[in-house]
């Protein structure tokens, strides 16, 4: 389970870009971090769930079209409108 202390809000889906499941988001840091992420976290009825990215590509200079596996339709892109997105945050080993 993610817990909402292992995260921390990059960004914010904007709308659906064509018919295929792409979807605009904006980004709060540098897109050239957001472009190496494999993984983003949304909050799916109060849950914190990683979607996998499959697909990245610049849409402006804050503005990303980021396909995301197992989105494959412009009604299943809606569902993420308006949420925001999240990166799961990585603390080293305690010992």
């Amino acid at each position: 389970m993610i817990l909402k202390e292992e995260i921390c809000e990059i960004g914010q889906f904007n709308k659906p870009h064509g018919i295929n499941g792409e979807i605009s988001a904006t980004f709060e840091c540098d897109v050239e971090d957001v472009e190496s992420l494999s993984c983003i976290v949304v909050d799916v009825d109060g849950i914190f769930v990683p979607f996998f990215v499959s697909g990245i590509r610049p849409k402006s200079a804050t503005t990303l079209l980021l396909k995301i596996d197992d989105v494959d339709s412009e009604e299943a892109a809606k569902a993420f409108v308006g949420k925001p997105i999240r990166m799961r945050l990585f603390r080293p080993f305690e010992q």
